[in-house]
């Protein structure tokens, strides 16, 4: 699913009335009763609402769906926030029709004419949509900040909260704090960034039947990997019926140190349960008799280091990819031995974790690395690799810059988990839950990841697919045990179930 800008969705709704010859009005009406069922489907039992309304093409998709509330019998009154001299001509239309509905509309002219709301009253925010591209002030600010201090409404803001912008971080903290934001088509990049969680609260794309051909013809660097996205990849790990363990793939996983030999373990693990034909732990020798009792399903290579990885002195053909990083430690040893092992591999590989940090202190290894290879980091990690970042709209410039730079792919893990490819193009995952947030869920996505490439799949496709089942996988967690509680081992144990939904 396309991510657009502000004008590129411009563009799309005035194709839409070209090509389909349909009116503005029409595509209000679509979106307001869009916006109407979502409402319903949310909060069912409530009956009263505040709608506020700017006069532009966003506050005319809160009119109409007021007027379709009013018509369902929950008692609604609008406040009408004048944004300029000339309201938009379909905005006076619903307004007009509104008329016949004998819902109450008063104008807002300053701070002094806001309502009295009763708490048990749902506010609609439907002043200012992806058109912002300033700060507000005057009187809209003011009102803005009178609807957040009514902290015991619940808040729905139609497209995007009043106040934030579409393409960009806002210098302000006028902005609406939703509850819940119905957006329209496609989401925006700002639903997708942690500055506007404050804001956006809980989110859902509403189609509203815009023109496809133009929506494919649009170029955006940016993309939402939702269901449909994964669909279609899925296909790609089917399996024949004469299949056999070496049509899918030997996977070595290079991971652990001495009090770290659990990382080894969750990453060789989610590699077998991905679909990997063959896993290989190479390990340092203290861990060897807890990995042949954790994952019997696994082989395992011991460095002649105790409790360490070493010297790595093994046929890397054999395999057909690896999985490096997960509790590896940096000590001298390791980091010679790291080096050591990307000058000699030749496909690409997984890299997580302390193969990360490793780079990060020197980054002349970058160019020692297979191309199209596939980095793991958090935040943090990916910081030590290419310096802190002020916002999050910087740092994606940056996972642009390195995958595009280096020719590889990165996948910097959070909520909304951003795949970066060579190309310039980066997508957002919709999966996961704040319950993956737990020690050792990163060891899992490079299990899965080197699962997906060991199955054969490219570096790409196997992001893609790795990042969505393991996310799914958290899901399914969450949804058997709640959000608190959720442990690696809990996402482990459902992603043959996420791979197999599809």
């Amino acid at each position: 699913m396309k991510i657009l800008t502000a004008q590129q969705i411009k563009l799309l709704e005035s194709a839409t009335l070209q090509t389909q010859n349909i009116q503005e009005l029409d595509l209000v009406k679509r979106a307001g009763q869009s916006l109407f069922k979502a409402i319903i489907s949310k909060l069912r039992y409530h009956s009263e609402f505040v709608i506020f309304c700017g006069t532009g093409k966003n506050g005319a998709d809160g009119l109409y769906c007021a007027k379709l509330l009013a018509e369902m019998g929950h008692k609604c009154k609008v406040f009408v926030i004048k944004l300029s001299k000339s309201p938009n001509d379909t905005f006076m239309k619903i307004l007009d029709q509104l008329d016949q509905t004998l819902v109450p509309v008063e104008y807002i002219n300053s701070i002094n004419n806001f309502p009295k709301i009763r708490s048990n009253t749902i506010i609609i925010d439907s002043i200012i949509g992806t058109g912002l591209n300033r700060p507000l002030k005057g009187v809209v600010s003011d009102l803005v900040n009178k609807i957040n201090a009514t902290r015991k409404n619940v808040v729905i803001s139609v497209d995007l909260p009043t106040g934030l912008m579409a393409n960009e971080l806002s210098s302000s903290t006028d902005i609406v704090e939703a509850n819940y934001t119905f957006t329209f088509e496609t989401p925006k990049l700002t639903l997708l960034l942690p500055e506007s969680y404050p804001y956006v609260g809980e989110w859902k794309v509403l189609p509203i039947g815009l023109d496809e051909k133009y929506l494919n013809k649009i170029e955006t660097h940016l993309q939402y990997i939702d269901s449909d996205s994964v669909k279609s990849l899925s296909k790609k790990l089917h399996r024949a019926k004469f299949s056999h363990k070496g049509d899918f793939g030997h996977t070595l996983v290079v991971a652990g140190s001495k009090g770290k030999m659990g990382a080894s373990i969750l990453t060789t693990k989610s590699a077998l349960k991905s679909g990997a034909g063959l896993v290989t732990a190479l390990i340092p020798s203290t861990g060897y008799e807890i990995m042949q009792i954790s994952v019997p399903e696994a082989m395992t290579i011991t460095s002649k280091d105790d409790e360490f990885i070493g010297n790595i002195d093994i046929d890397l053909n054999t395999y057909k990819t690896i999985a490096i990083g997960p509790g590896l430690g940096m000590s001298v040893e390791t980091i010679k031995a790291l080096k050591s092992l990307l000058r000699k591999v030749t496909y690409p590989i997984v890299i997580d974790a302390d193969a990360i940090n490793i780079i990060g202190a020197d980054r002349s290894i970058l160019e020692e690395i297979p191309k199209n290879s596939i980095f793991t980091p958090h935040i943090k990690e990916f910081d030590r690799l290419v310096g802190p970042s002020a916002n999050s709209i910087q740092r994606i410039e940056k996972l642009k810059t390195f995958a595009t730079r280096y020719n590889q792919v990165v996948v910097l893990k959070g909520a909304h988990t951003t795949i970066s490819f060579p190309n310039g193009l980066v997508l957002f995952n919709s999966t996961g839950n704040p319950g993956m947030a737990t020690a050792g869920s990163g060891d899992v996505l490079a299990g899965v990841i080197a699962g997906m490439l060991s199955q054969g799949l490219k570096s790409a496709q196997a992001a893609i697919l790795g990042v969505y089942f393991h996310g799914l996988a958290g899901d399914f967690a969450k949804k058997e045990l709640g959000v608190i509680g959720i442990n690696a081992t809990d996402i482990i144990k459902n992603i043959p179930k996420a791979i197999n939904s599809f």
